[in-house]
């Protein structure tokens, strides 16, 4: 599924790997990824929530999970440009209030995401 849209534009090769690490991270912890955005949108109906919003969410939190080389204010200021650009300046507020919850509870927590346990770094 990735490499078949990946296909429609050309990236470089760090890119295109950088890319599919999240694509695959989202994927392989998704419930947990999704949790995640329930519990910091706990006012939201999680259904109710647009699928442009929860997909650029489930990738920002993958990567802000998995890519600790990224800052966290760069990966969310990402994720709240995209929102406002393809759902709306509603949504870009909405992204950034989940990211930024999501951000404090994972810091708050002390928790890690277990990237061993799924094979990636």
């Amino acid at each position: 599924m990735f490499d078949g849209q990946a296909g429609r534009v050309t990236y470089d090769k760090k890119t295109l790997t950088y890319a599919r690490k999240i694509f695959s991270q989202a994927l392989a912890d998704s419930e947990r990824i999704d949790r995640a955005i329930r519990d910091a949108a706990a006012h939201w109906d999680f259904g109710r929530i647009g699928s442009i919003e929860k997909n650029i969410l489930r990738a920002a939190i993958a990567e802000l999970w998995f890519c600790p080389e990224t800052p966290a204010r760069v990966i969310i200021d990402e994720a709240v440009d995209l929102a406002k650009q393809y759902a709306g300046a509603e949504a870009g507020s909405f992204v950034n209030g989940v990211l930024d919850r999501v951000y404090k509870l994972t810091e708050q927590a002390g928790e890690q995401p277990p990237s061993t346990q799924t094979g990636h770094s």
